[in-house]
């Protein structure tokens, strides 16, 4: 079996002798007349794929020399046969290689027109469905981007870290010790904190009842 028999594929979107040899006035009149340019365009098709810009196609191509060499040695179907079987091969369209001889030996002109508006048609099409992708779905092209949290308004402004702040002194104020040059929660730290006056001391050793001696109750 052949690489280029496909039994089960698809269909040819253009027959052989359909609609009036593919359904392009212009290209079945071109296939008979001038049957190297039209095998010329359908190679540089094939390469080009799927591109429908004629401007990128040239009028002279080496296929289109070749074909032109077999004409005058009676092997010009030989070309067209071998081309008939890439396109089927490269869009998995079903036949075999008995079929694409005798429609390249055979039928040269009706062949040649059909692989050019076969490629048209395929072209037209996967251009088409190209467009709609682009349309109808957007690739991103950066992954999540992590954003940190806004700093909460409790918090402290960086200014206060970055500013030195002058070291906290204990002074005495009407004989208790005070903190100075200190925050406000400071000076309630140390206030609190602050050794208790020497003058309460000595109050409470005087009235604090000594081991053995009678508690007396006012």
């Amino acid at each position: 079996m052949s690489p280029s028999d496909i039994d089960e594929g698809e269909e040819w979107r253009n027959g052989l002798c359909s609609h009036w040899c593919g359904g392009s006035c212009g290209v079945c009149w071109a296939s008979c007349c001038c049957g190297c340019f039209v095998f010329g365009r359908t190679s540089q098709r094939l390469e080009k794929f799927p591109d429908t810009n004629t401007h990128h196609f040239n009028l002279f191509s080496g296929s289109c020399a070749i074909l032109y060499a077999g004409l005058h040695v009676h092997l010009g179907w030989l070309p067209v046969l071998l081309q008939r079987q890439e396109l089927r091969q490269k869009f998995g369209i079903k036949g075999n290689g008995y079929t694409d001889c005798l429609a390249s030996y055979c039928c040269q002109p009706c062949t040649l027109a059909q692989m050019e508006m076969e490629m048209k048609d395929r072209a037209a099409t996967a251009e088409t469905v190209g467009n709609t992708q682009e349309v109808g779905y957007v690739t991103r092209e950066h992954g999540m981007v992590y954003s940190p949290p806004a700093e909460s308004a409790t918090q402290g402004h960086p200014d206060d870290d970055a500013a030195p702040r002058p070291a906290p002194e204990m002074v005495k104020q009407g004989g208790q010790p005070t903190v100075v040059n200190a925050p406000a929660s400071e000076k309630q730290v140390a206030v609190t904190t602050s050794p208790v006056p020497a003058a309460l001391e000595e109050h409470r050793a005087m009235h604090t009842p000594h081991p053995g001696e009678p508690v007396t109750h006012w």
